[in-house]
Order: C-alpha cells, then sequence, then structure tokens
C-alpha cells in the first residue's frame, strides 16, 4: 500500500479559491436577464449548458487532475456523470423546443404556444442552473491525491482480470440472488459483471489480446443481445457506449467514425424496434426472441416509419423539460413547495421493508406530487417519475435546485476518489466500481429512489 503525493495535479481542492466556479453560473443569470424575451433566455439557457461542458472539461474552471491524460479520465464524474446528466436533462430538450416553435406553427403568439415556451424558457433556466451546480459540485470536492492507495497484486493482465471480475459477479449475482431482500445488490451485481465484462473487451482490443478477444467478444455479443431483449432503450445504448468511451483513448478516429454511425442508429432505428418489441412482448406476451425477430421483419418491410418514430423518441422520451415545466407552472402557484417532506421521504425510503413492514410504498409517494401537479393523471396509470431537478425546484425553487445537485456533484466526486482510493486506482476503481455501482444511479429519477440507490452503492462498495 503506498500513498499518492500531496500535488496539485491530483486534485486537490482549495476551499478558499471560489472565485473560477462564478463562471458555471454567468448561464443561469444571463438567461433571467432575458425572461421577457422567453425563446431568447431559452436559447441562452441552452448554450450555457454547451459552454459549462467545454469550460470544466478542458480545465478552465479548475485544472484536471494530472495524473494521466485527459483520454484517461472519462469514467471520472467531470466527464461521464456531467455527460449523462447534461445531455438527457439539460441539452435533449433542444428537438421538443423545435417542434414547439417550428414544426408546431411557427407562431409564437399563436394558441398556447407563447405560455407554453415561457414555461419551458424556464424549465431550462433550472436545468442550466442544476448543471452548473453539478459541475460546482464535482470540481469543488475533486480530490485523487490517494487513487490507488489500495492495490491488488495480482499476475493476470487487466484484460483477463476485468472478464474474470465479470464473471464473478454474474456468480455473486445468482447466490445473493436466492436470499430474500437482496434484490438492491443483484441489480447492483449485474451491472458490474456488464461494466467490467465490456471494459475486459474494450482492453483486450487496446492490447490485442488475440485469445482473450475471442472470449470477450462471445461475452460481449451475448451482452448486446440481452439488452436488445430487455425491451429497455437505455440497455443497448449503454452497452454500446461503454465500449466506445473505453476504445476511445487508443482508437480516436476509428471511435470518432462509429460512435456518429451508432448515433444515428440509436436515433432512427432503436426507438421503432423498441416500440415495437415492448408491444408485442410486454403487451401481447409474445416470447422475446420471437417479439424482436417481428421487429427487425417490421423495420427491414417498411412497417414501421422509422422518422416518425424518431422524432416521437427525441420530442418525447429523451427530454423531460414538458415535465418540469408542468411543475414550474404549478409550484408554488398552485401547491406550495414541498420544503423537507421530499428529503425526508428519501431518508425513509433507505430502511429495508424487512426492517419496517409497514413502510409507505416509495412509488406511490413520489407519483403523489406527480398527480399533484398535473404531469400525468392518477387515471392514465403513467409512471413519470420527477427528475432530480424537478424534485430540487418542488422543494425549494432555485435554491432547492442549487442545493441538490451541488450535493449530487459532490457526492459523485467523493464516491468517484474512494473507489479509486480502495480499488487500485482508476482501472479498477474508477472504471468498473464506480462506473458500475454510481454512474446510472446519478440519474434515477425521484430524490427517494435516487438517495436509496446511492446509499445502498455505497454499502455494498463498503463490503
Amino acid at each position: 500500500m503506498t500513498n499518492t503525493p500531496t500535488h496539485p495535479a491530483f486534485g486537490r481542492a482549495d476551499p478558499t479559491d471560489w472565485l473560477p466556479y462564478v463562471g458555471l453560473y454567468v448561464p443561469s443569470l444571463l438567461a433571467w436577464m432575458f425572461v421577457a424575451a422567453p425563446l431568447l433566455s431559452y436559447v441562452v439557457s441552452w448554450v450555457g449548458s454547451c459552454w459549462i461542458l467545454w469550460s470544466s472539461m478542458t480545465g478552465r474552471v479548475r485544472p484536471l487532475p494530472g495524473d494521466r491524460d485527459w483520454t484517461e479520465q472519462l469514467f471520472r464524474p467531470l466527464f461521464i456523470t456531467q455527460g449523462m446528466f447534461a445531455g438527457y436533462l439539460c441539452l435533449s430538450s433542444v428537438f421538443y423546443v423545435w417542434d414547439l416553435v417550428v414544426l408546431g406553427g411557427g407562431e409564437l403568439m399563436g394558441t398556447g404556444a407563447a405560455t407554453d415556451i415561457q414555461y419551458i424558457a424556464a424549465a431550462q433556466r433550472y436545468s442550466v442552473l442544476a448543471h452548473g451546480a453539478l459541475v460546482h459540485g464535482i470540481l469543488a470536492t475533486m480530490d485523487y491525491r490517494r487513487s490507488g492507495e489500495w492495490t491488488l497484486s495480482t499476475r493476470l493482465p487487466l484484460p483477463r482480470l476485468f472478464l474474470a471480475g465479470g464473471v464473478g459477479a454474474l456468480v455473486l449475482m445468482y447466490v445473493v440472488g436466492q436470499m430474500p431482500g437482496l434484490g438492491q445488490f443483484v441489480v447492483k451485481l449485474r451491472a458490474l459483471a456488464v461494466v467490467a465484462s465490456i471494459l475486459g473487451v474494450a482492453y483486450a482490443l487496446r492490447q490485442r489480446d488475440g485469445p482473450v478477444i475471442g472470449v470477450g467478444l462471445l461475452l460481449y455479443g451475448w451482452i448486446l443481445v440481452e439488452s436488445f431483449l430487455s425491451g429497455w432503450k437505455e440497455a443497448p445504448i449503454i452497452a454500446i457506449g461503454l465500449l466506445l468511451l473505453a476504445l476511445y483513448p487508443k482508437y480516436k478516429r476509428t471511435v470518432a467514425v462509429v460512435g456518429v454511425g451508432a448515433l444515428v442508429f440509436m436515433i432512427s432505428v432503436l426507438p421503432a424496434y423498441n416500440n415495437t418489441f415492448r408491444q408485442l412482448n410486454w403487451n401481447q406476451n409474445v416470447e422475446a426472441e420471437q417479439a424482436a425477430q417481428e421487429a427487425v421483419e417490421r423495420i427491414e418491410t417498411g412497417q414501421v416509419d422509422l422518422g416518425e418514430s424518431a422524432w416521437s423518441f427525441l420530442t418525447g422520451r429523451l427530454t423531460l423539460i414538458n415535465h418540469l415545466a408542468e411543475y414550474v407552472k404549478h409550484t408554488p402557484e398552485r401547491h406550495p413547495y414541498y420544503g423537507l417532506s421530499i428529503a425526508q421521504q428519501g431518508f425513509q425510503s433507505i430502511i429495508p421493508r424487512v426492517f419496517w413492514p409497514e413502510k409507505p410504498v416509495t412509488e406511490r409517494m413520489v407519483m403523489e406530487r406527480v398527480y399533484e401537479n398535473g404531469v400525468v393523471a392518477a387515471a392514465s396509470g403513467a409512471s413519470a417519475k420527477p427528475s432530480v431537478i424537478a424534485d430540487g425546484y418542488l422543494s425549494g425553487g432555485a435554491l432547492g435546485v442549487f442545493l441538490v445537485c451541488f450535493l449530487l456533484g459532490s457526492v459523485a466526486s467523493w464516491a468517484s476518489h474512494l473507489a479509486e482510493r480502495w480499488f487500485g486506482g482508476y482501472e479498477i476503481g474508477g472504471q468498473v466500481v464506480f462506473v458500475g455501482l454510481f454512474a446510472g444511479a446519478f440519474l434515477t429519477a425521484s430524490i427517494e429512489f435516487l438517495m436509496n440507490s446511492l446509499f445502498w452503492s455505497f454499502v455494498l462498495m463498503g463490503l
């Protein structure tokens, strides 16, 4: 066990140096200055998120840790957590707004359009505030001086170690799955197995480890097939995205070209396939393999309109801006802020039901405020849990958004450097453990489910 030397390059923060972080909130302040021009305010907010991404990832707000090249830090929160947060909760709204303003007739003063864009612009202002607060939390607590303090002694090269870890996590998942009340750990062990296996394939390709490449590609093929048979769009997106991200440091140009093709596929073909698969498998009880085959056939024969499915995905499922706008519309005008009640419910959600049999059903508690704010009707049966930005807003407006997202960024940074400290540095701790247990958790909808997921991720990491 060795200690990493204290050096600014490893990300030590100066708690008194707050001035650089002010720039993270300039887009939000500018957007509020143009509140009387909602479309301009929206554009300023949206471009502001792009600016936050660029300025933080290039080290202009705070220098990046110098222990490795930036391409070898893509699985740290500044890159992967911020990228998912900004892409899903901030930047994806552009398609919805384009559909509302341009394809919706282009008349901002038409029936309801002017009112809609006002609330959408307000929602985007809270989104860019949330983005700035998240990055502020990540950067202010970023400290990798003790990365790799605990090391694992093994003769296995990384590709084989990753694949062995993936198989081990799968075995442990099935063992834990036989025990009652441990479903939370089963889900997380499965995520660890998937991440470790994908990284094993990527590192085998990067190091040209021939025997491992064949085994790894077979395992990756199985993961990819399972993701398409799950019915969740996120599963294949994660499987493809993680592999490309892990390969990028070695094959930058190839990954860039393949990444563009993968992006086109995810936007155009995947939504059509997924909608058809769900209709057959979920609604009509068709076997998963048969449903997948029929979905592909319908796409190949032109029975599914790819353009319509893609646009519906971009303007609907990809963004939550319309939901956030509804919360802004109803709270606090028609319903007072919720204060600390949402956070209190979050702490309650952590307690296992085995210790509290009368514990309220978390889904019902969350959906209650969704119904109260008119986001969806109770009779619809739809599940539309609020995002972390929405819950921050419902708790206390702009201050609530800032506090919740700053804490979220701080927890992400803490989880990352703790994983790297305990698990041998960036390769195992930062990539497998942090990504497998935490990366997806930070996008968990509603504070109750978010706190539950993060708490048990820390518990499993400690175990």
